[in-house]
């Protein structure tokens, strides 16, 4: 396990696309991130909280003063969401 660990660490953006552009399979990021935010926003998952995963600042009052997620509570719905997304693309 431990093995495993250490040689995903060494994983870059940039190694990530010099092996798809290797295999000749084009690597669409903002693709990537489109169908991550579409599939927890239909979902259940609010989209402050898929705002604050792909790093974007809040732009409404509201999320960027008051809202204050229970991060445990929405660890839990998001990591399920993701299992999930993952089981659809695993199984075609």
């Amino acid at each position: 396990m431990e093995v495993a660990k250490d040689t995903w660490k060494d994983i870059t953006y940039s190694f990530l696309k010099y092996l798809f552009r290797r295999y000749g399979m084009p690597l669409r990021t903002s693709f990537c991130r489109k169908i991550f935010a579409t599939y927890l926003r239909t979902h259940g998952i609010e989209q402050e909280i898929i705002d604050l995963l792909q790093g974007r600042t809040p732009k409404s009052v509201f999320a960027r003063h008051y809202f204050k997620p229970s991060f445990k509570d929405e660890k839990e719905k998001v990591t399920r969401c993701l299992d999930n997304l993952y089981q659809k693309i695993i199984q075609g």
